[in-house]
């Protein structure tokens, strides 16, 4: 007989959906003298991630970076004259990665 009904119910699917964050600070502070200092800063983070789409198959991994390194000398020239010399580098990464 032809006609018939088919159920169907709903389709769900188990999505991994997380995020996973990596974060580091290294401080240097060093005195070459009652005079003169040298410091530095090194700052890393990472953040790993999985954006969920609606089927599995379709999700993405979001992964993003960043580091900064930091070296700056303190000089005191004169007992009322302090001079700061500082260099920074910074560099952000976020890479989109698509399935084929």
């Amino acid at each position: 007989m032809l006609g018939h009904d088919i159920p169907v119910g709903n389709i769900s699917f188990n999505n991994p959906v997380f995020t996973n964050n990596y974060n580091a600070l290294v401080s240097i502070d060093y005195n070459m003298s009652d005079k003169d200092q040298v410091r530095g800063r090194w700052v890393y983070n990472k953040q790993s991630s999985i954006v969920a789409a609606v089927v599995p198959a379709f999700n993405a991994s979001q992964p993003f970076g960043q580091l900064r390194v930091q070296p700056f000398r303190v000089p005191q020239l004169y007992p009322t004259l302090q001079n700061e010399f500082r260099v920074a580098f910074s560099r952000n990464v976020m890479l989109f990665r698509v399935r084929r």
